[in-house]
Parts: structure tokens; sequence; C-alpha cells
């Protein structure tokens, strides 16, 4: 949000038209921030976490498009080649959550990133629908009442680690409440939920 404020405020907006500045969002309210589910996708899609994806070992021998794969080879699913094949998206290097999303607020028949970024068949990762689950909430909890911006000590650049999983590398950044209404949201779950006690250990 930091690099695309203009995308930032969309969502922003959706989220204020859908549900108002006097609550967090909810999971119940998915079905009508569209948009941001979008930003989701999107964000799957421009930076996998995981490039080359989770190796997997052949079973048996295989042929694959004229090559030979002798059993017990691992594969490789290149993943960032997938989220960066022009075939696949336009301008991929571009981030624009409107490749999944339309003027009617539905979804697009563009490449869902879900169906890779993840993996593949019976192998892929068994916590999507968490990650899922708590991606979206985050995002949608933290929009609607953040605003992120650069902290004014060196214009804002993408720049992540290179390695078996991939991250954004540390970088200066400026949070700050949207409004009153967001300060008074954000006050009101403090007053409600302590802070202080770790419980961790009992775990």
């Amino acid at each position: 949000m930091v690099l695309y404020p203009d995308v930032q405020k969309k969502a922003q907006q959706e989220i204020d038209d859908a549900i108002g500045r006097f609550r967090l969002p909810a999971f119940s309210d998915n079905d009508r921030l569209p948009y941001l589910t979008a930003v989701y996708k999107e964000v799957l899609r421009w930076h996998p976490i995981g490039p080359m994806g989770i190796p997997h070992a052949v079973m048996e021998d295989d042929m694959y498009e004229g090559f030979f794969i002798p059993k017990g080879s691992v594969v490789l699913s290149n993943l960032w080649s997938i989220a960066n094949d022009p075939q696949n998206y336009e301008n991929p290097t571009q981030f624009n959550p409107d490749r999944f999303y339309n003027v009617n607020g539905k979804g697009s028949t563009t490449l869902d990133p879900h169906d890779f970024a993840f993996g593949f068949g019976r192998r892929k990762c068994p916590g999507q629908d968490l990650a899922d689950a708590n991606v979206w909430i985050c995002m949608a909890m933290s929009l609607s009442v953040f605003d992120f911006s650069g902290d004014g000590s060196e214009a804002p650049r993408a720049e992540f680690t290179s390695s078996t999983v991939s991250a954004p590398k540390p970088f200066r950044c400026t949070i700050k409440a949207r409004s009153a209404d967001a300060m008074a949201v954000l006050q009101a779950i403090e007053s409600e939920v302590s802070l202080s006690d770790d419980n961790a250990s009992a775990l």
C-alpha cells in the first residue's frame, strides 16, 4: 500500500461504502468487498512467497512434452514464471488488482493465483484456507482504520529476499489512524481486549 496509494484509497473507499467507518470488517463482509479480494489475489500473483513452489518427487517414469522424467526425480514448479507470464497476465510486472475485478464488481476470467500459488494437486499446501482467511481479514481490518505511506526519508521501492521463501526486505513506513472515527474504533477494541497479559506460556 505504501507503493500503491491509489489502490489503498480504492480499497478503503469500498470498505467505507460497504460497512461504514464505525466497526471493523468481518468475514461475513467478504462478498461485499470484491475489490479487496482482487487486491489480495494480485498480492499473491505479484510476488509469490515461494517462487519455485514445493518440491515434488515423481512416483514413476513419465514423459512430458517429449522429455523423459525418471522415477524419483525431484520436480519444481516455477510459480514465478507462471505469475509473470504475459500469456497469463497482461503487463505482469505491473501491480494491478483490476485484472481480477471488473466494473460490475464481479470476478474476471483471468487465471486465479489460487490455482498455483499454494501448489498443485494432492500435495498442495494444506493451510491454504487458513492463510486465505488470515491474510484477507488482516488486510480488511488494517485498511479500514489505518493509512500506510512512506516515511518521507526516501522514495518507496519494492525489495525482496532471494531464497526458497521470498519476503520483503525491511523497509520504513508511516502508519497512522485514518480518522477520528478510526481512532474511536481502535480505542473501543483496546478497552475490550487486555493487551498486557501474555497467555502464550499456557498454550
